[in-house]
């Protein structure tokens, strides 16, 4: 359990599990390590396993990359695409293969880290619901465009 002072009061303020495979809220809802407890938490986060505390890791205590977890941080697509954006702040080669696999973390990197088309992941984005996005964001196409774009890559 780990509590934070509120108006002068302790109060609970989130719990985990030894292995940080669950952060939660006080009432039991999944939650994301915020900064304050990432720093609280942090020997336990260097010794985890888990792509998300290596990145939680690495942004709030390190502020810097972190090349000894990045094989750990590039098997999930968000956490790639996470560290990607905020820590290597450029396209990370070596986790594109695991991010192109997720059709929203695919049109995500596409828009905010590469910044243009990624034409490595369009046949994965192109058969989810952010084709449209990836469409009309990354490759400006407009309304009619991004519909024959979409129709192309099936």
């Amino acid at each position: 359990m780990v509590f934070r002072k509120d108006s002068g009061k302790l109060v609970k303020y989130a719990q985990y599990n030894n292995d940080f495979s669950q952060v939660n809220d006080i009432l039991d809802k999944p939650l994301d390590i915020p900064l304050d407890l990432a720093k609280l938490m942090a020997p336990d986060l260097r010794d985890s396993s888990a792509p998300r505390d290596a990145y939680f890791y690495a942004w709030g205590i390190l502020q810097d990359q972190w090349p000894e977890a990045e094989t750990t941080i590039a098997q999930d697509p968000m956490y790639a695409h996470i560290y990607a954006l905020n820590i290597i702040k450029d396209r990370w080669p070596e986790a594109e293969p695991t991010i192109a696999q997720d059709p929203m973390y695919a049109y995500l990197y596409a828009a905010n880290v590469i910044q243009g088309r990624w034409p490595e992941a369009e046949a994965t984005i192109a058969s989810s619901g952010f084709a449209d996005y990836y469409a009309r964001k990354v490759l400006g196409l407009d309304r009619e465009q991004a519909k024959h774009w979409r129709k192309t890559q099936t």
